[in-house]
């Protein structure tokens, strides 16, 4: 939040935080000791719902989404705003390097996994989601949630955020690939940024980058039995029984070495996804029960 709020920009801009579920105690003092942030109160679970929250409380038109574990450069902003100087652009992702790599978790992440998509920029057309009717859409080569920006007018046309998705649920993650993956289905154009860069705080042990793979192997296959279910993306069979294990064989037996015990956490995140997707669609209809009479509270400017 200190960070946020030494961002040079000339234009205006607004910062919301949403808090998922913790006490007044916790997060009153810290949305006191930052006036001009506008926090939120969301007592539902789940990233994805506290995302819509955010973007129902909002006022722009370019909404960006960074987690709680990146910092952002002064200049981010003035960046964000250039690359949507164009109106065709309707989602850009921009580049997540790690802010140490001290431990050797996270240099196995950043080696074998990592959020960086390189330093060129990409632009992603209607072609991207339709051009290729045997393959799932990579929207893993777009970017990360953690550095995320997209326009209010898109939301009009795919709708709130999948809250089936993400931390917080018990899928875990993927909420991001699905932005992605709306957005390209509504032919509209991404772009991919470097020059929008922000710093990532990568897991510090080994047993937290396990389980955070763990949560990606359900994220990813509960995100692609979603395309399928929801919409009609058959493609996302041919990703679930050929693709994913034959990428999975090629890491285990392929020169780079990926580490047995990350793929072990992945693949049984994959095993157990579809059990997951379903507890996630029964939290859901529960939280929008109890969410009928529930107020959600703001505070600041």
């Amino acid at each position: 939040l200190q960070r946020l709020g030494e961002i040079e920009y000339s234009g205006k801009y607004e910062i919301i935080v949403v808090d998922n579920n913790s006490s007044p105690e916790l997060y009153g003092p810290i949305f006191n000791e930052y006036p001009g942030v506008i926090g939120i109160s969301q007592p539902a679970g789940g990233k994805s719902t506290a995302l819509n929250t955010g973007i129902e409380q909002s006022n722009g038109e370019i909404i960006a989404f960074i987690d709680d574990d990146v910092l952002v450069p002064m200049g981010w902003l003035d960046r964000v705003a250039r690359c949507f100087e164009r109106n065709d652009v309707h989602a850009s992702a921009g580049l997540i390097l790690p802010q140490s790599l001290d431990a050797d978790s996270e240099i196995l992440f950043e080696r074998h996994v990592s959020f960086n998509r390189g330093f060129k920029r990409l632009e992603f057309g209607p072609g991207f989601f339709y051009d290729d009717s045997w393959h799932a859409v990579p929207v893993w080569n777009v970017g990360a949630g953690a550095n995320l920006i997209i326009r209010r007018s898109i939301l009009e046309e795919t709708g709130p955020l999948c809250e089936l998705l993400g931390p917080g649920t018990a899928t875990y993650s993927a909420e991001d690939a699905y932005i992605i993956y709306k957005v390209a289905k509504s032919g509209h154009t991404i772009i991919y940024d470097p020059d929008i860069c922000v710093t990532h705080n990568h897991r510090n042990s080994k047993c937290k980058l396990y389980l955070q793979l763990y949560h990606y192997g359900v994220g990813m296959v509960s995100f692609q039995l979603i395309t399928l279910f929801r919409d009609g993306d058959f493609r996302a069979l041919k990703f679930l029984l050929i693709d994913q294990p034959v990428h999975h064989f090629r890491r285990l037996f392929g020169g780079k070495k990926y580490p047995l015990n990350m793929l072990f956490a992945e693949v049984v995140g994959n095993a157990v996804a579809p059990v997951s997707l379903i507890r996630a669609c029964i939290t859901s209809l529960l939280n929008n029960k109890e969410s009928a009479g529930t107020e959600v509270k703001s505070t600041g400017q």
